[in-house]
């Protein structure tokens, strides 16, 4: 019986916008954390705009930190809907950022996260088992290699 090498699981989604259907290709080992770094940047942007807002800044005032926060959002939706997908969200919303994160976010949170999540707990489940299996044959071998 041969060893059976295996790629890396790519997860497929679509999300419709308007009238068109957007595919969501997912490459779960190598976005896994560019997805949760740039996700952080979308909540600290958030929180960065709360942050002036309760300090009395005018929304003229903002324009920096409302900039940061546009940024962090298409940087977030490219990496997930890709470059083309995300310029038809956007247009989809006028760039209105509080209306497309209110619709979008439910999809990150109930099907992006727990999908990423999944992946790297069985990623870390067969790197254990991998370790364990080394640590079996040491062993078994008197402790050489």
């Amino acid at each position: 019986m041969a060893y059976e090498l295996k790629r890396a699981r790519q997860f497929t989604e679509s999300v419709k916008v308007g009238d068109e259907v957007i595919p969501v290709i997912l490459d779960i080992d190598s976005m896994a954390a560019d997805f949760n770094r740039k996700y952080n940047a979308v909540i600290r942007a958030e929180a960065e705009i709360r942050k002036h807002m309760e300090a009395g800044v005018t929304a003229e005032n903002m324009e920096a930190v409302q900039a940061a926060y546009g940024n962090a959002i298409v940087a977030l939706f490219e990496l997930v809907f890709g470059t083309t997908g995300a310029e038809k969200i956007l247009a989809f919303f006028e760039n209105k950022y509080i209306e497309m994160l209110t619709e979008v976010l439910p999809f990150f949170l109930e099907v992006v996260v727990p999908t990423l999540n999944a992946a790297a707990n069985e990623k870390r489940e067969k790197l254990a088992n991998i370790h364990k299996a080394k640590q079996h044959n040491k062993f078994f071998r008197g402790g050489r290699r």
